[in-house]
Order: C-alpha cells, then structure tokens, then sequence
C-alpha cells in the first residue's frame, strides 16, 4: 500500500475486502501488519462510513466481519484503545445515515452495527455476560 495507511486501507476495502481484512487482522494467510496498530482512529469517521455504504453488500459485510476478528479478543481495551473513541462516532455515524436509507439497507447497516461494533462498546461486564449468554 504506497500513501498514507488510511487511504490505503479504503482504497484496499473497495478493491479486495479480504486482503482489506487480513491487513487488520490476524489471519493464517499472510502477515497482518495492522492487527494491533490503532491505523483505523486515523480515518476520518465519516469518510469511513461513506466509503462503506458506497460498496456493494458483500464488501460492506467484509468491513463489518472486521471490526469483530480485529476487537474480539479485547484489544479495544488494550492495544486498539486508541480505536475506541473512532469506533463510537462511527457507530453514530452508521446510525444516522442508516436512518435515510431505503428499508432493506437500513436493516442490513442497523443489524451489522448490532452485531458488529455494538458488543465492543459494551462496558467490560456486560460485554462477558452478553458472550457467556443467558444461564
């Protein structure tokens, strides 16, 4: 990727998602040289969320999928921390432009942020409880 990371990584999640994917996360293809290099706080949140609703539905599913194999195991709260406060405007900013979207893209886009960027904003405890499930 030539440039500066973040516009190497959009340009990469419009181009080849996986690889978009194996750049953030560790993966048993090939080196990850982002997995825990808080590259994505650099993007401008907005621009993210843009370039995200700009894809087609199999991409946009790819950057979502990202955030989970990138946050699962608690790095959001370690070496990702810088991370967190990005994580949250992009959040807010999926959730206001899903709002004006057509019926089955709001769905698609609410559902992903549920699955995907909901469960890492959770307070530590809940976040447990929710992974453990009901007992």
């Amino acid at each position: 990727m030539s440039g500066s990371p973040q516009v190497g990584l959009l340009k990469l999640l419009s181009e080849d998602p996986q690889q978009y994917f194996r750049k953030l996360c560790i993966n048993n293809v090939e080196q990850s040289p982002f997995y825990n290099v808080p590259v994505l706080a650099t993007i401008n949140p907005e621009k993210f969320v843009d370039h995200v609703l700009a894809l087609p539905p199999e991409s946009q599913r790819t950057a979502f999928t990202t955030f989970q194999g990138r946050y699962d195991g608690g790095m959001l709260e370690r070496e990702l921390k810088e991370e967190k406060p990005w994580l949250i405007a992009v959040k807010a900013a999926f959730e206001k432009k899903a709002a004006a979207l057509r019926p089955m893209s709001k769905y698609r886009i609410t559902n992903r942020v549920g699955h995907s960027i909901d469960p890492f904003l959770m307070p530590p405890a809940s976040l447990q409880e929710k992974r453990a499930g009901p007992t």
